[in-house]
């Protein structure tokens, strides 16, 4: 049988999209992923829970969320695809409702996963010493957490930066696998 048809369209097995991969299994006790209504409603509850709160890592060291750190953790961009360079004035026009939510200009995922911050800080898997060559933490350390199963882990990884015993949360994003090089050097366990 031919791939196409005499006036060039494709059969329709070709069309149709394939099976959706099974939904992963969560590992008991993560957290529900937070619903995103407004971008202030997603803005206040990260206020409330993760900024000026006492998060506590497994070696009793405490991690701190700065708000201006909000529009980075969930990659808010502006029209050109940038993330704005004035976060404090960001966070100003998302309080005022000048910014208001639009899904192409954040990553959903990073904005509903914001409630996995403090598990991956209190409990993580492993702490290692960051290995991204740039950003603001370089010094920092890098908490992995597995919220799948050993047989399908779903990592996310929280980096912070770091001068002495103080930490702040930098970013927080999904990781499929790590090089050996990556988590040789571990901080904790």
């Amino acid at each position: 049988m031919e791939d196409t048809f005499q006036n060039r369209s494709r059969p329709l097995t070709d069309n149709l999209t394939p099976e959706p991969p099974s939904p992963p299994k969560w590992a008991e006790g993560t957290p529900p992923v937070l619903p995103i209504t407004t971008l202030l409603d997603l803005f206040n509850w990260y206020r409330l829970n993760l900024c000026g709160k006492g998060i506590v890592d497994p070696r009793d060291r405490r991690v701190t969320f700065l708000d201006t750190d909000f529009v980075h953790l969930i990659k808010l961009t502006d029209k050109n695809g940038k993330e704005p360079k004035n976060r404090r004035m960001t966070i100003e026009q998302i309080q005022s409702g000048r910014i208001t939510l639009n899904p192409s200009r954040i990553q959903i995922r990073r904005g509903q996963e914001l409630s996995w911050a403090r598990p991956i800080i209190e409990a993580p898997t492993m702490i290692v010493p960051n290995w991204q060559a740039m950003g603001r933490a370089i010094p920092g350390d890098a908490y992995i957490k597995n919220f799948g199963t050993e047989a399908q882990p779903i990592y996310r990884v929280l980096i912070c930066g770091h001068a002495g015993k103080k930490r702040w949360a930098v970013t927080i994003f999904p990781r499929e696998r790590f090089a050996d090089r990556e988590i040789t050097t571990k901080l904790w366990p």
